[in-house]
C-alpha cells in the first residue's frame, strides 16, 4: 500500500516540476547614477523575500530569478535613494536610475572650466571628495589645488593659477566679486582657509587663464561659486573636529523660499596638544563664522538669492623677519552681503548684483603696528538676448567702490623691526571707483561643433588719476564627433591691486595672454593637456621692494591624465611646466621665483560599497627660487645696519615633497548620515623650506618650513 502512495506522490510531483520550473523567472537590468555612470554592489533584492537578491557587476548589470511576480523589487546603494518597482509580466529588463539621497553629503561640483562655454569641464568632484582630498581639509578652494592649472606653490587657499600671484585673478560669489577670498586661519601653521562653507556651494567652475569678461579686475583667471537654490528636505548638519565645531540647517520656508544657515568656531588648543611640536611657531588661532543664505522664487520666471556672512578671527604666531625674532598677533573683523535678482524667458535675461563689505585687520609684530579698514561697494546690470538660436549677445555695466584707511606705526629704518626701533606714524586714505561696460557675443556654428566668443570690457575714467583702457578676448572650441575637443584663447585684461603696507595706492595691472587647450574624454580615461603664454605688468614689487620688475613674462605646459580602473578605483596625474621671466626698467632679465620644470601631482582614490575611502595625494615640484641675504652691513653715514642682497632668485630651496592620506568611512541609517574621516599631512614629514631664517646681524641660520608631519580628523552627521 505504502510503495503505490509513493509512486503516486513521485508521479504528481514530476508532473508539477515543469510548472514550477516555467514559473521561476529571471530579471535582468542594470543600476546607473543619475549621470548615466554604472554602480558597482548595488543591491537587488525582493521586499518580501528578502533571501532573494543579487549585487550588481562593475558595468551595473544583474540578473535576479524570482518565484513569481507579485512581489516588489527593491534597488539600493549606499548615499542613494531606494527605488522599490513592482513586478508585473512585462518587467522582465530593467533599467534603473538611482538619486542622491538628501541626507547624504549632496553634490558640489568643481569644474575647471574653459572660458569658452559653460558645458566645457574639466574635472567634476562630490562633495565627499572635497572631505577625502588629503590637502584639501574640507575646503572648496584649496580642492582645487589638485588641478593641473593650480600652481599654487605656498599650501593655502589663494587660488594661484598657470604661475601668476594670487591677486591677478578673481573669485566670484553669485555673480559678485569678492576681495580677499581666504582667512588667515593656521590649521597646518602656514597654510590659509577660504572664507567659503562647502555646505552652500553648489558648483565652483574654475577658468584657468582667460577670465569672463562680464566681470572686471581679473587678469589671470578666475573661481566663480554658485550657491545651492533649494533646500529638498529640511536637514540639520553638525561636524566636529580636532579643531572645529560646526553647525548647518537647511529649511524650506513655504514652497518657494528656502534658506540655508550655519556657523563655525574654530580653536587650537587640541589640535596643538595632539600635534605637539609639529608647529614650533604656531602659539593660538580662534575663529567665529557665521553665515545665511536665503532664496525666494517671486514669480516663476524670477529668483532673487541673498547672502549675509560675518567672521571674527585671532591668530598668535612667532616670526622671524629680517633677523627679528618677536610674537606676532592678527586680529580680523569682516561682514559681507551679497544679492542677486535674476528675470528671464527663453528669450532674454536681466540679472542684477549688489554687494556690501566691511572689515578691519590688526597686525601687531616688533615695532609694527598696523591697523587697516576697507569699505567696498559693488553692484551691476546684466543683460542677454538670444539674436538667434545659436547667437547670443550679454552686456551690462559693472561699478565698484572701494574706501581704504591705513593707520598705526611701521618702522622708520628699512629692514629694522625691534620693538625699541624709531618708528613713523602711518595715516593715510586711499579711494577708487572702477566703473566699465561690457559687450560679449557668442555663437555656434557646424550642428553646434564650433564656438566662437568674442568680448569687449571698457572702463569709465572717474578721475585724472585713472587712464583709459580696453580688455578684449578672442575664444574658438570646436568638438570632434570622436571625443575629442581643442580649444583656443586670446585675451588682454585689465585691473588694479588694492592698497597694503609696502605698496601704498591703488595701481593699475594689466596682462596679455593665450592659450591652446586639447581635450579627449571616454568612459574610463580623460586627457587635457594645454600650452600657455602670457605677459603681465603693474605691481611687480617684491617685498619692501627688493628688486623692483616691469613685466613678468610666463610660458608653459600642463597635463592631466585621470583614469578609472574600475567604479572602486581612480587615478589622477597631472603635471606642469612653468618659464618664468622678471625684466626691470634697465631691460635686464631675471629668473622668476616660481620658474619650475616640474610640478607633479598624484592622487589616488579607492572606494567600497560598505562606505569606506582610502586616498593617497602626492606633490612633487622644484624648489622656488629667492634672492638670498649674505649677511649685513651698516652704512657709515646713517649707523644704519642693512642686509646684504645677492643676485635676484639666484639660490633655490631644496625640492619639494609632500604625500598626505586620508581614509574616511560612510555610515548610513533612516535616521541620516555619519561620515569620518582621518587625514595624515606630510606623512613622511618632509622639510620643505620657505624662506630664510636670519639672526640680529643679517646672517643666514637656516631655514623656515611649510608643514610638517600632522594629523587630523574629525565626522560630519547629517540628518
Amino acid at each position: 500500500m505504502v510503495a503505490p502512495r509513493l509512486i503516486s506522490i513521485i508521479m504528481l510531483s514530476l508532473c508539477c516540476l515543469p510548472g514550477i520550473i516555467w514559473s521561476q523567472k529571471t530579471i535582468v537590468g542594470t543600476v546607473k547614477d543619475e549621470r548615466g555612470r554604472p554602480i558597482f554592489a548595488a543591491n537587488v533584492f525582493l521586499k518580501n523575500n528578502q533571501e532573494i537578491g543579487a549585487t550588481t557587476e562593475l558595468d551595473g548589470s544583474f540578473q535576479l530569478q524570482v518565484p513569481q511576480l507579485r512581489d516588489t523589487l527593491i534597488v539600493s546603494y549606499l548615499g542613494f535613494e531606494d527605488v522599490l518597482i513592482p513586478l508585473h509580466d512585462k518587467i522582465l529588463a530593467l533599467e534603473i536610475k538611482l538619486q542622491e539621497s538628501a541626507n547624504v553629503l549632496t553634490t558640489l561640483q568643481i569644474e575647471a572650466k574653459r572660458p569658452v562655454a559653460q558645458e566645457f569641464a574639466l574635472v567634476e568632484l562630490s562633495k565627499l571628495d572635497v572631505y577625502t582630498i588629503p590637502f584639501s581639509f574640507a575646503d572648496p578652494l584649496k580642492a582645487t589645488s589638485i588641478l593641473p592649472s593650480s600652481t599654487n606653490t605656498d599650501e593655502s587657499a589663494n587660488v594661484s593659477l598657470r604661475g601668476s600671484s594670487s591677486e591677478r585673478g578673481i573669485v566670484v560669489l553669485n555673480g559678485v566679486p569678492i576681495a580677499n577670498p581666504v582667512r588667515a586661519t593656521n590649521l597646518d601653521g602656514n597654510g590659509f582657509f577660504s572664507i567659503f562653507n562647502p555646505e552652500i556651494a553648489e558648483k565652483v567652475s574654475v577658468y584657468a587663464s582667460n577670465p569672463s569678461l562680464a566681470y572686471g579686475n581679473a587678469t589671470s583667471g578666475m573661481v566663480e561659486i554658485e550657491t545651492a537654490e533649494q533646500v529638498e528636505e529640511n536637514f540639520t548638519q553638525v561636524s566636529l573636529g580636532l579643531a572645529n565645531f560646526g553647525l548647518f540647517h537647511g529649511r524650506k520656508l513655504g514652497k518657494k523660499n528656502h534658506v540655508f544657515a550655519y556657523t563655525n568656531n574654530q580653536y587650537s588648543d587640541v589640535f596643538l596638544q595632539v600635534n605637539t611640536g609639529s608647529f614650533p611657531q604656531l602659539r593660538s588661532f580662534r575663529v567665529n563664522d557665521a553665515g545665511i543664505l536665503w532664496n525666494a522664487q517671486l514669480k516663476p520666471n524670477m529668483n532673487l538669492s541673498w547672502y549675509a556672512y560675518g567672521l571674527r578671527e585671532n591668530n598668535a604666531l612667532q616670526l622671524n623677519l629680517f633677523g627679528q625674532q618677536d610674537d606676532a598677533e592678527s586680529l580680523a573683523r569682516r561682514h559681507f552681503q551679497v544679492a542677486k535678482l535674476h528675470w528671464y524667458n527663453t528669450a532674454w535675461s536681466f540679472t542684477v548684483n549688489a554687494a556690501g563689505d566691511f572689515s578691519r585687520n590688526e597686525f601687531r609684530f616688533g615695532n609694527l603696528d598696523n591697523r587697516k579698514r576697507s569699505q567696498r561697494w559693488y553692484g551691476s546690470f546684466n543683460a542677454r538676448y538670444n539674436v538667434i538660436n545659436n547667437w547670443y549677445l550679454q552686456g551690462g555695466v559693472t561699478s565698484e567702490h572701494t574706501q581704504l584707511r591705513l593707520q598705526g606705526q611701521v618702522a622708520e629704518q628699512p629692514f629694522n623691526f625691534a620693538a625699541e626701533a624709531p618708528t613713523r606714524s602711518l595715516n593715510q586714505e586711499r579711494s577708487n571707483n572702477n566703473t566699465e561696460l561690457y559687450l560679449i557675443s557668442r555663437s555656434k556654428w557646424f550642428d553646434k561643433k564650433f564656438s566662437f566668443i568674442t568680448g569687449l570690457r571698457k572702463n569709465i575714467p572717474t578721475s585724472a588719476l585713472q587712464n583709459s583702457y580696453f580688455s578684449r578676448q578672442y575664444i574658438a572650441k570646436y568638438n570632434f564627433p570622436s571625443k575629442h575637443a581643442i580649444a583656443a584663447t586670446f585675451g588682454n585684461y585689465n585691473g588694479y591691486f588694492n592698497p597694503d603696507l609696502f605698496n601704498p595706492a591703488f595701481v593699475q595691472v594689466s596682462a596679455c595672454q593665450g592659450a591652446l587647450e586639447y581635450e579627449y574624454r571616454n568612459k574610463k580615461l580623460e586627457i587635457n593637456a594645454a600650452i600657455f603664454g602670457k605677459t603681465e605688468t603693474g605691481a611687480l614689487n617684491q617685498l619692501l621692494q627688493l628688486a623692483s620688475f616691469e613685466e613678468q613674462r610666463i610660458q608653459g605646459l600642463e597635463l592631466l591624465w585621470k583614469y578609472r580602473w574600475s567604479p572602486r578605483f581612480e587615478c589622477w596625474l597631472s603635471s606642469a611646466y612653468l618659464d618664468v621671466e622678471n625684466r626691470n626698467a634697465e631691460g635686464l632679465n631675471f629668473r622668476g621665483s616660481n620658474d619650475l620644470d616640474y610640478l607633479l601631482r598624484l592622487f589616488l582614490t579607492y572606494q567600497d560599497e560598505q562606505g569606506w575611502n582610502a586616498s593617497v595625494a602626492w606633490v612633487h615640484r622644484q624648489g622656488l627660487w629667492y634672492t638670498p641675504i649674505l649677511g649685513g652691513s651698516s652704512d657709515p653715514a646713517s649707523g644704519i645696519n642693512r642686509p646684504v642682497f645677492g643676485d635676484a632668485n639666484s639660490a633655490q630651496f631644496n625640492n619639494y615633497h609632500n604625500i598626505s592620506l586620508n581614509l574616511s568611512k560612510m555610515i548610513t541609517t533612516k535616521a541620516g548620515s555619519l561620515l569620518c574621516y582621518a587625514t595624515l599631512n606630510n606623512a613622511f614629514n618632509f622639510l620643505n623650506a620657505q624662506a630664510q631664517l636670519l639672526n640680529a646681524a643679517f646672517t643666514p641660520i637656516g631655514f623656515e618650513y611649510l608643514q610638517q608631519r600632522s594629523v587630523y580628523f574629525g565626522a560630519v552627521y547629517k540628518w
